[in-house]
């Protein structure tokens, strides 16, 4: 019988070879493998090291580390301390209260100077001073201005000096090298957040090389020495631009600001002429940095579009002043040079009777040397460029008619007593009375309004001006040269007088009421050889109630007023009118009258003023033609207020060619002048 109980088989064991164990080894990982992949939905890892953030910003920002350095240590400068430097140097400034009020407004910027030198103002104001001795100034602020100058050129020299170190620190940085590269990227990568924005890694790294030598002792190095320079150069701004402003507001007040006529009325009135000038420089000053800000709206004193432009109004606006401005630069060159030759030949003066000694190309026996002299002296002044012998030549004649017609000589080619006396005045001479003109135009009233008429009675010439422009140029004789002495000095007794009115009425036909003085002294004797000597030239004598006689005469072709005169009130009974004596306009000194202004011309001069006045009343010169003739008394009153009239004296002009002309100073204004301010004596005083 078989048992129930089952009987267990287990299986045989059986070896496994080295080479089966290796393949079971290979298939799991095959399969580790394969359930990875399906597990997992990402790309496949890249097996090359993530990238160095940091590294790479160090790479990217190593070509800007030399501008980017140069920018952080200017901008971790100080500002420059203006405040300190005008408190500690107060007495040193001519206008410390203006410029304090001027600055503390501005909340103590830099206006003239920048750290890279001057700005368009500050140039514009150093070239104006560069040329101020030229303006002849008033010996005490010319004192002034040049020792501030010596100090302000010094000041600028330093700062250009500074500058070009600066610039050639600036392309010394040495670049950086591998191991500060590496140090400046461990920097960063302790810094997570730096790393991810570039502006600060930036500044992390600016930070690191400026703040020790431990990152790069070299660049330390660089940076500190860069450092250094730029705080010595911005510590000596200060100074220079509260030196060369001061220095510009003395300029200004000199060339501009001691003249009244300048001066708004409503300040003068508030607050007086000296009041009113400072006032002006601080408006001047608020102007000039508003320009140049690069502002040009609503300026306080006038319409400019840039600095120079301002600093150019400065100077009287009269074409003139500029003109003499050169003029006076090249004499005092001349006298650089040495001057000219004044040991001419000494003629007689020419009187009446007595034949007069001249010396011309067909001449015979002309003193030895007198041609030598007389061409190194043309020569010295410009008028003569041939050879200096003592043979006459066409280039000699050339060169005197030259001299002579811009020193108010007959236009004839000789050497004379006129001639001589000219060229003896030694150049100094010239130079004062360049002087004294520029001093009389800055304290002249002309070119102040837009429509004006000038006389200068030197140049025996009026001009008619309107918006800059000159309208109208015409001859005038004035008054006479007869004198006397008082005190000393010559008085005359006929001088034009200097004044200003406005011109209100033409008259044509005029009368001529005659002055007493002109009735007693001249016209009377007349009366001893004929006692019809005044009905017979057309005078009409009437006697008052009080038994006084007075005299008119009647319009006429005998009449000393001719056939038009030009009236503007004053004190001084003076005004303009024709002539029947036009021949006396040929000559070159016109010095004849009681002191009216005769005209030669005068109903062109006529025309020009009512056509101006009355556009409308057909003032042709046709019309003013017709109105002079005939003998009926024309008085024309002006609609609208008549060009002011501005009589004054000036004894040396530069015409439109740019020669300087020499005219003569018949009344000795400029000779006591001269002789008071620059101790030199004319013969003749």
């Amino acid at each position: 019988m078989q048992s129930l109980t089952p009987t267990r088989t287990w299986p045989r064991r059986t070896r496994t070879t080295a080479a089966a164990r290796r393949a079971a080894t290979a298939a799991l990982l095959l399969w580790a493998a394969l359930a990875l992949a399906c597990n997992n939905s990402a790309e496949p890892i890249d097996p090359t090291p993530p990238p160095d953030k940091a590294a790479t910003l160090v790479e990217e920002l190593s070509p800007e580390l030399p501008s980017l350095l140069i920018n952080h240590i200017e901008n971790h400068q100080p500002s420059p301390k203006l405040a300190q430097w005008m408190v500690s140097n107060a007495e040193a400034l001519h206008h410390p209260r203006i410029l304090d009020a001027l600055y503390t407004e501005d909340e103590h910027r830099l206006v003239l100077v920048q750290t890279g030198g001057l700005t368009a103002a500050g140039a514009a104001a150093m070239a104006a001073l560069d040329k101020f001795t030229y303006h002849a100034f008033p010996k005490a602020p010319e004192a002034q201005l040049t020792e501030r100058m010596q100090r302000l050129r010094q000041l600028v020299d330093e700062l250009n000096a500074r500058n070009a170190t600066i610039t050639e620190h600036q392309n010394s940085l040495p670049p950086l090298n591998e191991a500060e590269r590496d140090q400046l990227a461990t920097l960063l990568r302790g810094s997570p957040a730096t790393t991810a924005d570039r502006d600060a890694a930036s500044s992390a790294l600016l930070e690191a090389l400026t703040r020790d030598g431990s990152v790069s002792g070299r660049v330390h190095d660089w940076a500190s020495t860069y450092s250094t320079t730029l705080t010595e150069r911005n510590a000596a701004l200060p100074e220079l631009e509260l030196l060369l402003a001061d220095a510009l507001l003395a300029y200004a007040h000199e060339a501009r600001y001691t003249n009244p006529h300048n001066l708004p009325a409503d300040l003068k009135e508030a607050h007086g002429d000296e009041a009113a000038g400072r006032l002006m420089l601080g408006q001047m000053f608020r102007d000039l940095r508003q320009l140049n800000r690069g502002d040009t709206h609503e300026l306080r004193t006038g319409d400019y579009a840039t600095p120079e432009a301002l600093i150019l109004g400065l100077s009287p606006p009269e074409p003139q002043y500029l003109r003499l401005v050169a003029a006076l630069e090249r004499y005092e060159a001349i006298r650089a040079a040495g001057g000219w030759p004044t040991d001419l030949l000494q003629f007689e003066r020419p009187l009446w009777g007595r034949k007069e000694t001249i010396y011309k190309a067909d001449s015979k026996r002309i003193p030895e040397g007198l041609v030598k002299t007389v061409k190194a002296r043309l020569a010295a002044e410009g008028y003569y460029e041939g050879e200096l012998d003592d043979t006459w030549s066409e280039d000699l004649d050339a060169g005197i008619l030259h001299y002579r017609r811009t020193h108010q000589l007959w236009d004839k080619p000789q050497i004379d007593y006129d001639i001589t006396e000219s060229m003896r005045l030694p150049v100094e001479y010239r130079i004062a009375q360049l002087r004294v003109t520029l001093q009389r135009w800055r304290e002249s009233r002309v070119g102040r309004d837009d429509y004006y008429i000038h006389v200068n009675i030197p140049d025996f010439h009026g001009e008619v001006w309107e918006k800059g422009e000159l309208v109208h140029r015409f001859r005038v004789i004035t008054g006479d040269t007869k004198r006397y002495k008082k005190d000393g000095r010559w008085r005359f007794l006929n001088a034009t007088p200097l004044f200003t009115s406005r011109v209100d009425t033409v008259v044509f036909n005029p009368s001529w009421y005659v002055p007493d003085g002109i009735k007693n002294k001249e016209l009377d004797k007349n009366l001893e050889k004929n006692p019809n000597w005044y009905a017979e030239n057309g005078f009409e004598v009437t006697v008052g109630a009080d038994g006084k006689e007075s005299v008119r005469q009647k319009p006429g072709w005998k009449n000393a007023l001719g056939e038009v005169k030009i009236l503007f009130p004053n004190r001084h009974s003076v005004y303009m009118h024709d002539t029947p004596k036009r021949y006396l306009f040929k000559n070159p000194i016109r010095a004849y009258s009681h002191g009216c202004m005769r005209v030669h011309e005068p109903l062109t001069l006529a025309r020009v003023l009512l056509e101006r006045d009355d556009p409308e009343g057909g003032w042709t010169q046709d019309k003013v033609d017709d109105s002079a003739r005939g003998h009926m008394e024309n008085y024309v009153r002006f609609k609208n207020p008549g060009p002011n009239v501005h009589i004054e004296y000036f004894t040396v002009r530069v015409n439109d060619e740019g020669e300087t002309e020499w005219l003569a100073d018949i009344y000795k204004y400029d000779g006591y002048k001269i002789l008071d301010d620059y101790g030199l004596e004319r013969e003749g005083l």
